[in-house]
């Protein structure tokens, strides 16, 4: 094919591109050549069909080939960063957009997905500064301001979030997302009256499963039983869930003799905290097969009712399939269960043997990195300093493997690193058992150790996940959980005075 036809091709793309047609867009490219012999022209509409139709690892791909090719190329760093961004790979879009920066494309625009990416990797301030410089450089007004009530929100700084958020929707009455965050700042205002009622505006306007499923959080958090069926809507969101197509949902058949395949989603910690329902399926007459993550597996299998597998594999036969958080609402069991422990270590289990301890403390103090809201409740290490230095002949250990441990050698602190001995949540259990305490930050340990009846001191943040509550010591999840409960003024040293203070009072 004459060069010429290659380039009525890219005409022909580009122009469709324009009129909305992103897919006829992307097969007219298509026939220009594979990607990786694309000329720029060709890669640039290409990439803006993917992202057009949300095909993000495609869009990926183009930019990342795009870029390599023309490094001085602000759009193409721009793109990349957006594809990056929706592939929730937070630092490599930092790294792009602050190039497309450098590179003076849009400066608005670079610096209002700046402020987002800023927000995600829990860089608030850095989120607050991107966004007011964006207002300056002549972003959109309306983004701008979003995106500043958005990171005021995280820096508890309510008063100047809602007076971003107030402007926002005054330029923007219609749109629903700007209500959204603004019903999600009154929630964390503890303002639920106020939050209930922007929901309502925003879900008259559009109601969206995202919006919905931020009203279930707002809602569970204050006890409302209304929130599980609103929380049923996390399943609608694009891409939230992967369901088996071979067998239709339960929703409340006759389980006798019947399979039912329970699927987890979401954090390991949501696993151990919900397959205490297993029984009353079990009671149901369900032969259940459970799919969790691989790391759970060897934990889990033998001690639920049922057969245990990896969710990495492929769905088995069933007659029917539940996700796993559904388990309340398809029961409607919606009072927190309180029980003893339905979990315990297995009996062959690495030894934690230490002469001369009187104490044996566990203590996490990060979560994962990809938790929307992990800057607010992970700490420093350097915060349970206060530990050590009144609990001298205690011995700490770090249960658990992953991001944080550097922090033992860089402060050489007396904590001892279990992460060689631990394969996976069978090895963290059977420490867990032979310590007389873990405190811990809201993750997967403290749910292990609540399944298992060990003593847990639990660091939460002033805006704490819903399950735990707005007030209060103990939680009628867990019975050998106690709460520690960041106030609006504090900071996390007054909350672990307050640990130091209760583990004095029990000794």
């Amino acid at each position: 094919m004459p060069s010429s036809a290659f380039d009525d091709l890219v005409k022909k793309a580009a122009l469709a591109l324009r009129s909305g047609h992103a897919s006829v867009a992307r097969e007219l490219v298509a026939r220009v050549g594979p990607v990786a012999d694309l000329a720029s022209s060709a890669l640039l509409v290409r990439g803006l069909a993917d992202i057009a139709l949300e095909d993000w690892a495609a869009a990926e791909e183009v930019f990342t080939l795009a870029s390599a090719r023309e490094p001085d190329n602000g759009s193409f760093f721009f793109n990349r960063g957006l594809a990056e961004e929706n592939l929730k790979k937070n630092e490599a879009a930092e790294a792009s957009f602050e190039r497309a920066l450098a590179l003076g494309f849009e400066r608005g625009a670079a610096l209002g997905n700046l402020s987002n990416i800023y927000r995600k990797r829990g860089r608030y301030e850095d989120a607050v500064t991107a966004a007011r410089e964006a207002l300056e450089a002549g972003a959109p007004r309306v983004d701008a301001l979003n995106n500043l009530g958005l990171a005021l929100g995280r820096l508890m700084r309510f008063a100047e979030a809602e007076t971003a958020f107030e402007e926002a929707v005054a330029l923007a009455p219609k749109n629903p997302f700007f209500w959204a965050n603004r019903a999600n700042l009154a929630a964390d205002r503890r303002d639920f009256e106020s939050s209930f009622r922007f929901f309502a505006v925003a879900r008259a306007l559009h109601d969206d499963p995202s919006i919905r499923r931020d009203e279930a959080m707002a809602r569970l958090v204050t006890g409302d039983a209304a929130g599980w069926e609103l929380y049923e809507s996390r399943l609608e969101i694009p891409k939230a869930f992967h369901a088996p197509v071979h067998c239709k949902r339960w929703a409340g058949e006759d389980l006798q003799g019947k399979t039912l395949l329970l699927l987890s989603e979401q954090g390991m910690g949501d696993v151990l905290h919900f397959c205490r329902y297993g029984a009353s399926f079990a009671a149901l007459g369900a032969s259940l097969i459970w799919m969790v993550p691989q790391p759970l597996v060897r934990l889990l299998e033998g001690q639920l009712p049922g057969r245990v597998i990896s969710r990495a594999e492929d769905f088995p036969p069933a007659a029917f399939y539940l996700p796993l958080l559904s388990a309340p609402f398809a029961l409607k069991a919606f009072q927190a269960r309180k029980s003893g422990a339905y979990l315990t270590a297995l009996p062959h289990r690495p030894s934690l043997s230490v002469e001369g301890a009187e104490l044996k403390i566990g203590l996490v103090w990060t979560g994962s990195a990809t938790h929307e809201r992990d800057k607010e409740r992970s700490v420093p290490l350097s915060s349970f300093a206060p530990l050590w230095k009144a609990f001298p002949d205690a011995q700490f250990f770090a249960p658990f493997v992953g991001r944080g441990l550097d922090e033992i050698a860089a402060l050489r602190a007396p904590v001892a690193d279990l992460s060689d001995s631990i394969r996976d949540f069978a090895d963290t259990a059977s420490f867990l058992a032979q310590m007389d305490l873990l405190i811990s930050v809201d993750t997967a340990a403290a749910h292990l150790a609540g399944a298992m009846g060990v003593p847990c001191f639990l660091l939460l943040p002033y805006v704490p996940d819903w399950r735990w509550g707005l007030e209060g010591k103990t939680t009628d999840w867990y019975a050998s959980l106690r709460l520690f409960r960041r106030g609006a003024g504090d900071d996390w040293a007054a909350v672990v005075e307050r640990i130091v203070a209760e583990i004095r009072s029990l000794r």
